[in-house]
């Protein structure tokens, strides 16, 4: 599982990012991207962001994110390519935060989160969207293509070397702080809603402030 977090400047030299895989053709079912109706990507424009790896190297480089391949994209001599996930610490993505982490159960995958809070409670969400098939017509109802729909956000909060924890509803919540009145009487106070970003943000600010 994903080890404490704690976000410092980091200075080194530039790095040459490793090309992973080529991106010209990118097939969902023998379909392009571009066949289908609505966007996989958190941003359909690269993004300004730092690359800082764990060996503390780190590259300016315009990214954008592909929420359901769960992949970093970069151009290099025109063509797009996918950075190496062991390799990174965290990204600067724009104004956003990233971290790696393996949060999702499976302790082998790595996977992009976008970091909300941080400190001994860490709060930090995943992206995603769902590709849904063509439906055929009905009747007189017409084709429904293919498309991409973007999809709630997974949200997880971490306590220092603990596992991390989704949270889906107000049950996970309550059972997650089972142990803490503090946060629970939080939560009753200001009617803290389990699957508002905002409203978790302002929990766990409030627990690392104690």
């Amino acid at each position: 599982m994903m080890s404490g977090f704690i976000v410092l400047p980091i200075c080194g030299q530039g790095f040459l990012i490793n090309q992973v895989k080529t991106l010209e053709i990118r097939n969902l079912d023998n379909k392009k991207y571009s066949d289908i109706v609505g966007s996989p990507y958190y941003s359909n424009d690269f993004i300004n962001s730092t690359i800082y790896l764990k060996n503390g190297n780190y590259s300016n480089q315009p990214l954008r994110y592909d929420m359901f391949r769960d992949e970093m994209e970069f151009m290099k001599d025109g063509t797009i390519l996918w950075l190496i996930k062991n390799d990174i610490k965290y990204i600067r993505y724009g104004t956003d935060m990233i971290i790696l982490a393996s949060a999702d159960g499976d302790t082998t995958k790595t996977g992009y989160y976008f970091l909300r809070e941080n400190g001994k409670y860490i709060l930090f969400s995943k992206k995603s969207v769902i590709y849904e098939p063509m439906v055929p017509p009905k009747g007189y109802s017409d084709i429904i293509p293919e498309r991409f729909t973007r999809d709630n956000d997974d949200i997880f909060i971490k306590y220092q070397n603990m596992p991390a924890r989704k949270i889906r509803n107000k049950k996970d919540l309550k059972g997650y702080f089972s142990d803490n009145k503090t946060a629970l009487d939080f939560i009753k106070k200001e009617k803290i809603k389990a699957d508002r970003i905002e409203d978790l943000n302002k929990l766990v600010s409030m627990l690392n402030k104690q």
